[in-house]
């Protein structure tokens, strides 16, 4: 019995999911979700600097999964992902406090 070998995975091949579409979608996704309040980093708005800081700390929760469940280079990154939003996070707040007296 001859059995083609691409056909033996478990999924029909047209259910196979493309892995780079998916790197490509979460790269997509992430560059969008930090272009979002760049705008008014940049030009030093405070609210902006306010929601900014609550939007760093899903970063902040995907660097601490990844670096929790992968090993090698991606745990290596996830850690500096999780002390880059760390600093933004510190430095948004701070930006946030030192201002409030010229908001007033």
């Amino acid at each position: 019995m001859i059995v083609n070998q691409t056909a033996t995975e478990t999924q029909p091949l047209e259910r196979q999911i493309d892995l780079p579409v998916i790197i490509q979608f979460a790269f997509v996704a992430c560059v969008a979700l930090i272009g979002t309040p760049l705008f008014g980093v940049l030009h030093g708005k405070r609210y902006t600097y306010q929601w900014s800081s609550m939007l760093i700390l899903a970063y902040f929760m995907e660097g601490v999964v990844r670096a929790w469940s992968e090993r090698g280079p991606a745990q290596a990154l996830a850690l500096a992902e999780i002390v880059l939003s760390m600093v933004f996070f510190t430095a948004a707040i701070s930006y946030a406090r030192f201002t409030r007296a010229l908001a007033k």
